[in-house]
């Protein structure tokens, strides 16, 4: 588990320094259809890490909808970081106060993969990031699986990111993915 918080914290940073960027935040995210790309070129506005071994591209193989789908690789068998992770940061203004839900259909070769938000918020020593993980159990090889990470995004935060998180040396593919608002429950955490 703290494996995985560092590896979100660092992909997180882009968020959490957006105080510190001289050009703001995206006001939404981007690229979440996949299929406006040209397969084999890396997906505008996601960074995956780390950079030496880990691409997250426009795909045409393995595609469940559409034309493309995205495919997230791990190369060099995973050494020096136990995940690979590609992820995008936005700003949270339009989404304070909001249920918020990221989801998106998510298939393994080998290894396993699972979807991820940050919810960053300024605090007098610098940021807090809250976390959600997936709510479905890991994608596991050969087959696509709908995956959602649903939480609430603070009335100060300052930005959220999404992304895909794989373990191992391995690949997954992520396609049909939405982020949107959703109605409050009872509980909104």
């Amino acid at each position: 588990m703290l494996a995985r918080l560092a590896l979100l914290s660092v992909v997180g940073a882009g968020s959490a320094r957006a105080q510190d960027r001289t050009e703001p935040l995206p006001s939404s995210p981007s690229r979440l259809d996949f299929a406006a790309g040209e397969p084999g070129r890396a997906l505008e506005g996601w960074r995956a890490l780390p950079p030496a071994t880990c691409r997250f591209t426009t795909s045409h193989d393995r595609v469940h909808r559409g034309r493309h789908c995205a495919e997230l690789r791990r190369d060099g068998g995973g050494v020096g970081m136990p995940a690979g992770v590609a992820g995008q940061a936005f700003s949270a203004e339009t989404f304070r106060g909001k249920r918020v839900r990221f989801s998106a259909d998510v298939r393994t070769e080998s290894g396993r993969a699972e979807l991820w938000m940050r919810v960053d918020r300024p605090t007098a020593t610098g940021v807090m990031a809250g976390f959600a993980g997936d709510a479905a159990p890991s994608a596991h090889a050969g087959e696509w699986r709908r995956h959602e990470v649903v939480g609430h995004v603070d009335e100060d935060a300052a930005g959220i990111t999404i992304g895909v998180l794989l373990y191992g040396g391995a690949q997954a593919w992520i396609d049909d993915a939405s982020f949107e608002v959703v109605e409050p429950t009872a509980d909104p955490r």
